[in-house]
């Protein structure tokens, strides 16, 4: 069987200009500063904002879009994500946490302890007599 060859008369990219080729259409999408054109759908601002990132930064501020965490910063960079429609919150110094800190309290029992369970620790207690007085 007769092998078929086609010969075209286009010339292939040589390696420089594939290579400068594949350079420019990585790097066209970078540029500095970009931003994501959507604003936050809602911003948290003049506060402490405990990221609990690698470096453990406190912000000042938090914008969020569609229920996720966009950016922290500084007041300002916040303001820059926002648009005429996006809801803010003045924290006034308040602090914003990025979830439930829980220290694995079982809130539902703890005012239950109380009714049975009897403290005798010092300093509650300093005596026998103190403790059979609370007995």
């Amino acid at each position: 069987m007769a092998s078929v060859r086609h010969q075209s008369s286009a010339r292939p990219f040589s390696a420089p200009v594939g290579i400068f080729v594949a350079l420019g259409l990585l790097l066209g999408g970078c540029t500095e500063g970009a931003t994501d054109p959507a604003p936050a759908d809602l911003v948290l601002l003049n506060g402490n904002v405990l990221t609990v990132d690698a470096e453990d930064r406190i912000a000042q501020a938090v914008a969020i879009r569609d229920g996720k965490i966009l950016t922290v910063g500084s007041t300002e960079e916040i303001e820059a994500v926002s648009g005429p429609e996006t809801e803010r919150i003045d924290l006034n110094g308040r602090t914003v946490t990025p979830g439930l800190l829980d220290a694995h309290a079982h809130f539902w029992s703890s005012g239950a302890d109380r009714l049975y369970v009897l403290d005798l620790s010092y300093p509650n207690v300093t005596s026998i007599e103190e403790g059979k007085v609370a007995v």
